[in-house]
Protein backbone atom coordinates (compact mmCIF):
# COMPACT_ATOMS: atom_id res chain seq x y z
CA UNK A 1 0.00 0.00 0.00
CA UNK A 2 1.21 3.50 -0.80
CA UNK A 3 1.94 5.28 2.47
CA UNK A 4 0.37 8.58 1.46
CA UNK A 5 -1.10 8.62 -2.04
CA UNK A 6 -2.23 12.08 -3.06
CA UNK A 7 -6.01 12.40 -2.75
CA UNK A 8 -8.19 15.46 -3.12
CA UNK A 9 -10.31 16.51 -0.15
CA UNK A 10 -13.40 14.43 -0.89
CA UNK A 11 -11.43 11.33 -1.78
CA UNK A 12 -9.32 11.69 1.36
CA UNK A 13 -12.56 11.88 3.33
CA UNK A 14 -13.74 8.64 1.75
CA UNK A 15 -10.40 6.98 2.45
CA UNK A 16 -10.58 8.05 6.10
CA UNK A 17 -14.19 6.92 6.44
CA UNK A 18 -13.55 3.54 4.82
CA UNK A 19 -10.55 2.92 7.09
CA UNK A 20 -12.89 2.88 10.08
CA UNK A 21 -15.42 0.55 8.44
CA UNK A 22 -15.34 -3.25 8.31
CA UNK A 23 -13.38 -4.52 5.29
CA UNK A 24 -15.64 -5.10 2.29
CA UNK A 25 -14.60 -8.73 2.05
CA UNK A 26 -15.76 -9.33 5.64
CA UNK A 27 -19.35 -8.37 4.82
CA UNK A 28 -21.99 -10.90 3.86
CA UNK A 29 -23.42 -10.51 0.36
CA UNK A 30 -26.66 -8.91 1.67
CA UNK A 31 -24.62 -6.55 3.85
CA UNK A 32 -22.45 -5.48 0.93
CA UNK A 33 -25.49 -4.90 -1.26
CA UNK A 34 -27.05 -2.71 1.42
CA UNK A 35 -23.78 -0.83 1.92
CA UNK A 36 -23.54 0.08 -1.77
CA UNK A 37 -27.08 1.47 -1.79
CA UNK A 38 -26.44 3.42 1.42
CA UNK A 39 -23.11 4.73 0.13
CA UNK A 40 -24.91 6.19 -2.90
CA UNK A 41 -28.06 7.39 -1.10
CA UNK A 42 -29.29 10.72 -2.48
CA UNK A 43 -32.38 12.70 -3.38
CA UNK A 44 -33.47 12.15 -6.95
CA UNK A 45 -32.92 15.08 -9.30
CA UNK A 46 -35.89 16.22 -11.43
CA UNK A 47 -35.90 16.56 -15.20
CA UNK A 48 -35.71 12.86 -16.00
CA UNK A 49 -38.34 10.23 -16.77
CA UNK A 50 -37.62 6.92 -15.04
CA UNK A 51 -39.44 3.89 -16.40
CA UNK A 52 -38.88 0.18 -15.89
CA UNK A 53 -39.77 -2.57 -18.35
CA UNK A 54 -39.31 -6.31 -18.11
CA UNK A 55 -37.25 -7.49 -21.07
CA UNK A 56 -38.11 -11.11 -21.96
CA UNK A 57 -34.55 -12.35 -21.38
CA UNK A 58 -33.39 -14.74 -18.63
CA UNK A 59 -36.90 -15.15 -17.26
CA UNK A 60 -37.49 -11.40 -17.38
CA UNK A 61 -34.80 -8.76 -16.86
CA UNK A 62 -35.91 -5.59 -15.11
CA UNK A 63 -34.48 -2.83 -17.28
CA UNK A 64 -34.70 0.87 -16.56
CA UNK A 65 -35.02 3.45 -19.29
CA UNK A 66 -34.16 7.00 -18.27
CA UNK A 67 -35.00 9.82 -20.71
CA UNK A 68 -34.89 13.61 -20.45
CA UNK A 69 -38.26 15.15 -19.71
CA UNK A 70 -39.75 16.71 -22.82
CA UNK A 71 -37.21 15.16 -25.19
CA UNK A 72 -38.32 14.14 -28.67
CA UNK A 73 -37.84 10.42 -29.21
CA UNK A 74 -36.28 8.32 -30.50
CA UNK A 75 -32.98 9.08 -28.79
CA UNK A 76 -29.43 7.72 -28.88
CA UNK A 77 -28.81 5.68 -25.76
CA UNK A 78 -26.15 4.69 -23.28
CA UNK A 79 -26.28 1.01 -22.39
CA UNK A 80 -25.09 1.13 -18.77
CA UNK A 81 -23.66 -2.07 -17.27
CA UNK A 82 -23.24 -1.39 -13.56
CA UNK A 83 -20.46 -2.37 -11.20
CA UNK A 84 -20.75 -3.63 -7.64
CA UNK A 85 -18.13 -6.36 -7.46
CA UNK A 86 -20.32 -8.80 -9.45
CA UNK A 87 -22.45 -9.31 -6.32
CA UNK A 88 -24.24 -5.97 -5.87
CA UNK A 89 -25.70 -3.03 -7.74
CA UNK A 90 -29.12 -1.87 -8.88
CA UNK A 91 -30.76 1.31 -10.10
CA UNK A 92 -31.04 2.69 -6.55
CA UNK A 93 -27.25 2.60 -6.23
CA UNK A 94 -26.68 4.16 -9.66
CA UNK A 95 -29.55 6.63 -10.09
CA UNK A 96 -27.26 9.62 -9.50
CA UNK A 97 -24.72 8.92 -12.25
CA UNK A 98 -27.40 7.66 -14.63
CA UNK A 99 -29.44 10.82 -14.14
CA UNK A 100 -26.31 12.91 -14.63
CA UNK A 101 -25.57 11.17 -17.94
CA UNK A 102 -29.11 11.80 -19.17
CA UNK A 103 -29.03 15.49 -18.27
CA UNK A 104 -25.54 16.06 -19.67
CA UNK A 105 -26.12 14.29 -23.00
CA UNK A 106 -29.84 14.58 -23.66
CA UNK A 107 -29.76 10.85 -24.45
CA UNK A 108 -31.57 7.90 -22.94
CA UNK A 109 -29.86 5.49 -20.58
CA UNK A 110 -30.81 1.81 -20.65
CA UNK A 111 -29.89 0.09 -17.39
CA UNK A 112 -30.40 -3.69 -17.08
CA UNK A 113 -30.57 -5.11 -13.56
CA UNK A 114 -28.75 -8.28 -14.49
CA UNK A 115 -28.51 -11.34 -12.26
CA UNK A 116 -25.91 -11.09 -9.53
CA UNK A 117 -23.40 -13.52 -8.09
CA UNK A 118 -23.33 -15.77 -6.18
CA UNK A 119 -26.91 -16.67 -7.13
CA UNK A 120 -25.80 -16.58 -10.78
CA UNK A 121 -22.27 -17.12 -12.03
CA UNK A 122 -20.11 -16.68 -15.10
CA UNK A 123 -20.95 -16.62 -17.97
CA UNK A 124 -24.62 -15.88 -17.28
CA UNK A 125 -24.20 -12.16 -16.57
CA UNK A 126 -22.40 -11.25 -19.79
CA UNK A 127 -24.73 -13.42 -21.85
CA UNK A 128 -27.74 -11.80 -20.20
CA UNK A 129 -26.36 -8.30 -20.77
CA UNK A 130 -25.65 -9.03 -24.42
CA UNK A 131 -29.08 -10.59 -24.94
CA UNK A 132 -30.80 -7.54 -23.44
CA UNK A 133 -28.74 -5.29 -25.69
CA UNK A 134 -29.62 -7.41 -28.71
CA UNK A 135 -33.30 -7.17 -27.73
CA UNK A 136 -33.02 -3.38 -27.80
CA UNK A 137 -31.35 -3.56 -31.20
CA UNK A 138 -34.49 -5.33 -32.38
CA UNK A 139 -37.13 -3.54 -30.29
CA UNK A 140 -35.66 -0.24 -29.19
CA UNK A 141 -37.79 1.80 -31.57
CA UNK A 142 -40.77 0.86 -29.39
CA UNK A 143 -39.02 2.22 -26.28
CA UNK A 144 -37.89 5.74 -27.23
CA UNK A 145 -34.41 4.87 -28.54
CA UNK A 146 -32.65 4.56 -31.89
CA UNK A 147 -31.79 0.85 -31.79
CA UNK A 148 -28.34 0.95 -33.38
CA UNK A 149 -27.14 4.37 -32.12
CA UNK A 150 -25.71 3.58 -28.69
CA UNK A 151 -22.62 3.23 -26.57
CA UNK A 152 -21.81 0.66 -23.91
CA UNK A 153 -20.73 2.15 -20.58
CA UNK A 154 -19.26 -0.44 -18.23
CA UNK A 155 -18.39 0.55 -14.67
CA UNK A 156 -15.90 -1.09 -12.32
CA UNK A 157 -16.45 -4.87 -12.15
CA UNK A 158 -18.55 -4.57 -15.28
CA UNK A 159 -15.30 -3.92 -17.13
CA UNK A 160 -15.11 -7.71 -17.43
CA UNK A 161 -18.80 -7.99 -18.31
CA UNK A 162 -18.65 -5.18 -20.85
CA UNK A 163 -15.53 -6.60 -22.47
CA UNK A 164 -17.30 -9.93 -22.86
CA UNK A 165 -20.39 -8.23 -24.30
CA UNK A 166 -18.01 -6.87 -26.94
CA UNK A 167 -16.53 -10.34 -27.54
CA UNK A 168 -20.00 -11.82 -28.06
CA UNK A 169 -20.92 -8.94 -30.36
CA UNK A 170 -17.79 -9.49 -32.46
CA UNK A 171 -18.58 -13.20 -32.79
CA UNK A 172 -22.16 -12.44 -33.82
CA UNK A 173 -21.19 -9.59 -36.15
CA UNK A 174 -23.12 -7.07 -34.04
CA UNK A 175 -21.65 -3.57 -34.19
CA UNK A 176 -21.01 -1.74 -30.92
CA UNK A 177 -20.31 1.85 -31.98
CA UNK A 178 -18.48 2.99 -28.84
CA UNK A 179 -17.43 1.93 -25.34
CA UNK A 180 -16.73 3.83 -22.15
CA UNK A 181 -14.90 1.79 -19.51
CA UNK A 182 -15.05 3.59 -16.17
CA UNK A 183 -12.40 2.37 -13.68
CA UNK A 184 -12.81 -1.13 -15.09
CA UNK A 185 -11.70 -4.43 -13.64
CA UNK A 186 -9.43 -5.85 -16.34
CA UNK A 187 -7.93 -8.87 -14.58
CA UNK A 188 -9.35 -11.60 -12.37
CA UNK A 189 -6.02 -13.43 -12.22
CA UNK A 190 -4.58 -13.33 -8.70
CA UNK A 191 -1.98 -16.06 -9.15
CA UNK A 192 0.52 -14.26 -11.36
CA UNK A 193 2.59 -11.14 -10.78
CA UNK A 194 0.18 -8.30 -9.97
CA UNK A 195 0.13 -5.11 -12.03
CA UNK A 196 2.06 -2.34 -10.20
CA UNK A 197 -1.05 -0.52 -8.93
CA UNK A 198 -2.29 -3.69 -7.25
CA UNK A 199 0.99 -4.01 -5.40
CA UNK A 200 1.00 -0.28 -4.58
CA UNK A 201 -2.55 -0.20 -3.22
CA UNK A 202 -2.83 -3.82 -2.09
CA UNK A 203 -4.56 -2.82 1.15
CA UNK A 204 -6.27 0.30 -0.15
CA UNK A 205 -7.17 3.00 0.51
CA UNK A 206 -10.85 2.14 -0.01
CA UNK A 207 -10.72 -0.81 -2.45
CA UNK A 208 -8.36 -3.69 -1.68
CA UNK A 209 -7.04 -6.72 -3.51
CA UNK A 210 -8.62 -8.97 -0.88
CA UNK A 211 -12.04 -7.48 -1.63
CA UNK A 212 -11.70 -7.93 -5.41
CA UNK A 213 -10.45 -11.50 -4.95
CA UNK A 214 -13.41 -12.32 -2.68
CA UNK A 215 -15.93 -10.84 -5.11
CA UNK A 216 -14.41 -12.68 -8.08
CA UNK A 217 -14.58 -15.98 -6.23
CA UNK A 218 -18.34 -15.51 -5.89
CA UNK A 219 -18.55 -14.82 -9.62
CA UNK A 220 -16.11 -17.20 -11.31
CA UNK A 221 -16.38 -20.99 -11.14
CA UNK A 222 -13.07 -22.75 -10.54
CA UNK A 223 -13.16 -24.14 -14.08
CA UNK A 224 -12.64 -20.71 -15.69
CA UNK A 225 -9.11 -19.91 -16.89
CA UNK A 226 -8.43 -16.63 -15.10
CA UNK A 227 -5.56 -15.77 -17.45
CA UNK A 228 -7.84 -15.84 -20.52
CA UNK A 229 -8.90 -12.59 -22.17
CA UNK A 230 -12.48 -13.36 -21.13
CA UNK A 231 -11.57 -13.33 -17.42
CA UNK A 232 -8.68 -10.88 -17.69
CA UNK A 233 -9.24 -8.37 -20.51
CA UNK A 234 -5.75 -6.91 -20.03
CA UNK A 235 -4.61 -10.18 -21.67
CA UNK A 236 -6.58 -9.27 -24.79
CA UNK A 237 -5.51 -11.35 -27.78
CA UNK A 238 -4.02 -9.76 -30.87
CA UNK A 239 -6.99 -11.04 -32.84
CA UNK A 240 -9.51 -9.31 -30.56
CA UNK A 241 -7.43 -6.16 -30.20
CA UNK A 242 -7.25 -5.74 -33.97
CA UNK A 243 -11.03 -5.39 -34.29
CA UNK A 244 -12.08 -3.88 -30.95
CA UNK A 245 -14.51 -0.93 -31.19
CA UNK A 246 -13.59 2.68 -30.36
CA UNK A 247 -13.24 3.00 -26.59
CA UNK A 248 -12.62 5.56 -23.86
CA UNK A 249 -10.88 4.10 -20.78
CA UNK A 250 -10.93 6.14 -17.58
CA UNK A 251 -8.71 5.30 -14.63
CA UNK A 252 -7.98 6.79 -11.20
CA UNK A 253 -4.53 7.49 -9.75
CA UNK A 254 -5.09 5.77 -6.37
CA UNK A 255 -7.02 2.73 -7.58
CA UNK A 256 -5.76 -0.85 -7.48
CA UNK A 257 -7.41 -1.36 -10.90
CA UNK A 258 -5.54 1.51 -12.56
CA UNK A 259 -2.72 -0.32 -14.29
CA UNK A 260 -4.63 -3.35 -15.56
CA UNK A 261 -7.10 -1.02 -17.29
CA UNK A 262 -4.28 1.02 -18.77
CA UNK A 263 -2.50 -2.14 -19.96
CA UNK A 264 -5.70 -3.13 -21.79
CA UNK A 265 -5.90 0.32 -23.35
CA UNK A 266 -2.25 0.31 -24.38
CA UNK A 267 -2.62 -3.05 -26.11
CA UNK A 268 -5.65 -1.77 -28.02
CA UNK A 269 -3.75 1.37 -29.01
CA UNK A 270 -0.77 -0.70 -30.14
CA UNK A 271 -3.16 -2.65 -32.36
CA UNK A 272 -4.06 0.62 -34.05
CA UNK A 273 -7.49 0.98 -32.50
CA UNK A 274 -9.31 4.23 -31.72
CA UNK A 275 -8.78 4.16 -27.96
CA UNK A 276 -8.17 6.94 -25.44
CA UNK A 277 -6.80 6.40 -21.92
CA UNK A 278 -7.32 9.14 -19.33
CA UNK A 279 -6.07 8.97 -15.72
CA UNK A 280 -7.57 11.24 -13.03
CA UNK A 281 -5.21 12.44 -10.32
CA UNK A 282 -6.09 12.39 -6.63
CA UNK A 283 -8.94 9.94 -7.12
CA UNK A 284 -9.96 6.66 -5.56
CA UNK A 285 -11.78 3.89 -7.37
CA UNK A 286 -15.05 4.96 -9.02
CA UNK A 287 -15.04 8.52 -7.68
CA UNK A 288 -17.25 9.68 -10.56
CA UNK A 289 -19.93 7.16 -9.61
CA UNK A 290 -19.84 7.31 -5.81
CA UNK A 291 -22.14 9.85 -4.20
CA UNK A 292 -19.50 10.63 -1.56
CA UNK A 293 -17.01 11.95 -4.14
CA UNK A 294 -18.77 12.67 -7.41
CA UNK A 295 -19.52 16.31 -6.58
CA UNK A 296 -15.78 17.11 -6.63
CA UNK A 297 -14.12 19.05 -9.47
CA UNK A 298 -12.30 16.07 -10.97
CA UNK A 299 -15.29 13.68 -11.07
CA UNK A 300 -17.34 16.50 -12.60
CA UNK A 301 -14.67 16.96 -15.26
CA UNK A 302 -14.69 13.21 -15.90
CA UNK A 303 -18.46 13.32 -16.41
CA UNK A 304 -18.07 16.30 -18.76
CA UNK A 305 -15.51 14.33 -20.77
CA UNK A 306 -17.73 11.24 -20.93
CA UNK A 307 -20.73 13.29 -22.08
CA UNK A 308 -18.71 15.17 -24.69
CA UNK A 309 -17.22 11.97 -26.08
CA UNK A 310 -20.64 10.33 -26.28
CA UNK A 311 -22.15 13.33 -28.05
CA UNK A 312 -19.27 13.41 -30.52
CA UNK A 313 -19.65 9.69 -31.28
CA UNK A 314 -23.44 9.35 -31.30
CA UNK A 315 -24.39 12.79 -32.63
Amino acid sequence: MAAHPYLDTLNQGLADASASMPPMESLTVPQFRDMLVQLNAHEQVPGVNRNMISVPISGGTDTWIYTPEGAKSPLPYIYFIHGGGFIAGNISAYDSIVTDLVLRTGYAVVFPEYKLAPESQWPEQQEQCFDVLEWFLQNGKNHSVVPDNFAVLADSAAGVTGFNVNLIALKKNVKIPYNVLLNPVASLDFAGKPPPSRAEFWNGPYLTVSAIRTFSNYYLPDSVDRTSEEASPMNVSNETASVFPPTLILTASADILRDEAEILGQKLQQAGRDVAIIRSDGQLHDSAALQYTRSGPTPKAVMTLIAASLKERLG
